[in-house]
């Protein structure tokens, strides 16, 4: 990875510091991991993931087959003491360690937002049409994608 000078200002001025996490406040792509474009890069989208940009400002080169991976568990996370190392194996034992692996469905998962009750209330909800998706997503405080994928058994497919 080449970064200029405007790059890593431009970079630094991306992130909130508190006293934990530093919060990326830029793009944020579709594997909900922060982005940020560095003009010509092999990247197709010509955006870089934000924690590796961290990673590699603070600490140097990443090599070839090594992910950087997060040990907050927070995909929007930027604090290079929060990032070490890893192989693909690696990141896979430590998403089964902290409990984010398709084993941890529902309230298993420690990212879940929702309860099971809540998942078959929207189901009901979307069943009988009384809301629309929209509604339900700002009233379960999801996205409406969420909403969408629970209806139509993407997620929550255990219950």
């Amino acid at each position: 990875m080449k970064l200029s000078q405007h790059h890593i200002t431009r970079f630094l001025s991306l992130i909130e510091k508190t006293d934990t996490c530093w919060h990326w406040k830029g793009h944020i792509g579709n594997s909900r991991y922060g982005r940020m474009r560095i003009g010509s890069t092999d990247k197709v989208d010509g955006r870089e993931k934000a924690h590796r940009m961290s990673y590699f400002i603070h600490y140097g080169n990443i090599p070839q087959s090594m992910h950087v991976c997060h040990r907050c568990d927070n995909t929007k996370c930027v604090n290079p003491k929060h990032l070490f190392l890893g192989t693909h194996q690696d990141n896979m034992k430590d998403m089964m360690a902290k409990g984010r692996s398709r084993d941890s469905q529902g309230e298993k998962n420690t990212l879940a937002k929702l309860k099971a009750p809540e998942v078959l209330l929207i189901r009901h909800l979307a069943s009988s049409r009384i809301l629309s998706k929209a509604y339900m997503a700002k009233m379960f405080k999801v996205s409406p994608m969420q909403i969408g994928k629970i209806i139509n058994l993407k997620s929550w497919t255990h219950i």
